[in-house]
C-alpha cells in the first residue's frame, strides 16, 4: 500500500507562494531513467532567482508534467522517463519549520526531506501538463498539437498503488482537442484572461520567444485557433521546461544557462492576423528573475484564485 497522502501545505501563505521547479539529476533518455537519478523538489523565488530544496524522491524515479490539484492540494507528476504512470508525490514537510525560515529571511538553510510516490495509472507519455482552478488535469502527449483533460471527477476518483499501474486513466485515451504547435512547448499552465475580450479560460505555454495560447472554455463544433505570440523585444531562446501560473499571470523558465524567468504579459497581446490553423500576434515580456540552467525538469504551484 502507499503511505498516506500528504497535501501540499496551499493553505500557508508562505509555502503556497513557492514556484516549484522539479528537477532530475540525469534526464534519462526513452523509457529508462538511470538508477542513480534524484528528482528533487525545489522552490523558486523569481524574483531574485534564490533556489531551495524542499524534498527529494526515491532514487531511480524520473518525473515530469507535474501539477497541484487545488482540490486536495495533492502533488501530482508523470513517471517520465519510466512507467509512465500518474505518481502521486508526497513530501512530509515541517510546515512551521519552513514558514519561520521564510519570514526570517532564511529559506535557503532549510533541510530537504524524503517523498513518497505512488502509483495511479497509465497516463501516455507527457512533458506538459497543469491543473486548471477546477481541478481538471490537462496535458499533451509529446507536444501540444492534441490536448487531453482528465476531468476533476475523474482525478478525485483515482486510487493509488505502491506497484506500477498499467491501467489507462479515464480522459488519457480519448484527445479533447487538437491545437496547432510551434514546437517543443516543455511545460504549460492553465489561467484565465480576459485579453481577447471576454473571460475564458487558456492553457498558456513558452518555447523561445513565442508564446503558445489554446483556448480551452466554451468549445463548440469548432475548436478556437491556437494562438502564437512573439515576444516583442525579449529573445529567450530553447525550451521553457517549467511554467508557473500565479493569479494568472504566467512566468516562464528556460532551460539554457543565463536566460532566466520571463513573463508574458498577456493583457499586452495583439493579434495580427489569422491562418488556417492559428492567430498570429505579439506581446511583451518581462525577465524577472535568473534561473539555473536544467536540462529535465517541470514546474508546478499552488494554484490561487
Amino acid at each position: 500500500m502507499c503511505k498516506e497522502a500528504v497535501p501540499w501545505p496551499c493553505g500557508n501563505a508562505a509555502l503556497s507562494s513557492f514556484a516549484l521547479q522539479v528537477v532530475n539529476s540525469e534526464g534519462g533518455s526513452g523509457s529508462n531513467c538511470p538508477s542513480n537519478s534524484v528528482a528533487t523538489i525545489r522552490a523558486l523565488n523569481v524574483t531574485d532567482g534564490a533556489y531551495t530544496d524542499l524534498c527529494t524522491l526515491p532514487k531511480g524515479i524520473c518525473v515530469n508534467a507535474c501539477g497541484i490539484d487545488p482540490i486536495s492540494n495533492l502533488a501530482f507528476c508523470e513517471d517520465r522517463p519510466g512507467s509512465f504512470n500518474l505518481l502521486r508525490i508526497d513530501c512530509p514537510l515541517d510546515i512551521a519549520y519552513l514558514d519561520n525560515l521564510y519570514w526570517m529571511g532564511k529559506l535557503s538553510e532549510a533541510v530537504p526531506v524524503s517523498g513518497s510516490i505512488c502509483y495511479y495509472g497509465d497516463l501516455r507519455q507527457s512533458y506538459q501538463a497543469t491543473f486548471d482552478k477546477q481541478g481538471n488535469f490537462w496535458f499533451g502527449p509529446q507536444n501540444v498539437a492534441t490536448i487531453y483533460k482528465v476531468t476533476a471527477q475523474t482525478v478525485s476518483m483515482l486510487t493509488g498503488s505502491s506497484m506500477v499501474n498499467n491501467t489507462a486513466i479515464p480522459g488519457s485515451t480519448t484527445s479533447f482537442l487538437t491545437s496547432y504547435s510551434p514546437g517543443n512547448v516543455a511545460d504549460i499552465v492553465a489561467i484565465t484572461s480576459d485579453f481577447e475580450g471576454s473571460s475564458e479560460n487558456y492553457l498558456v505555454g513558452c518555447i523561445g520567444n513565442k508564446v503558445w495560447v489554446q483556448q480551452v472554455s466554451n468549445i463548440g463544433s469548432t475548436t478556437p485557433t491556437a494562438i502564437i505570440l512573439t515576444m516583442n523585444t525579449s529573445a529567450p531562446s530553447g525550451p521553457s521546461g517549467a511554467a508557473w501560473a500565479f493569479t494568472d499571470r504566467v512566468y516562464c523558465a528556460y532551460n539554457n544557462a543565463g536566460i532566466g524567468v520571463y513573463e508574458p504579459l498577456l493583457s499586452t497581446a495583439v493579434i495580427s492576423s489569422t491562418l488556417t490553423n492559428r492567430r498570429l500576434g505579439t506581446v511583451d515580456a518581462v525577465l524577472r528573475s535568473p534561473s539555473e540552467p536544467e536540462s529535465s525538469n517541470d514546474g508546478m504551484n499552488c494554484i490561487d484564485g
